[in-house]
């Protein structure tokens, strides 16, 4: 894959996480019992596609520390995430 390519695709990634984070932003706006997971999950999406924009412009492979740091982040907080959203569904 070539550098732009890999840039194509780091932009093509960012829209996707950016669509659904606004998605999951909208839907915890529009309902009555607002959640904070869906808040906490919603904002984790939109911090990781903006960091897909980030990660397009840098020339290098790999990114910067702490670009990787702050993807690594948001993939800890999608897992507590969704252990939590189990941990809830069970008790239900």
């Amino acid at each position: 894959m070539n550098l732009q390519e890999y840039q194509l695709f780091n932009q093509i990634e960012g829209v996707l996480w950016l669509v659904i984070g606004v998605a999951l932003l909208l839907h915890y706006l529009a309902t009555r019992l607002r959640n904070r997971l869906t808040l906490i999950a919603s904002l984790a999406f939109l911090v990781f596609g903006y960091s897909d924009f980030l990660e397009s412009q840098n020339r290098t492979w790999p990114p910067s520390l702490w670009l990787l740091g702050l993807k690594g982040l948001c993939v800890l907080i999608f897992l507590l995430c969704y252990r939590q959203h189990r941990k809830s569904r069970q008790q239900q």
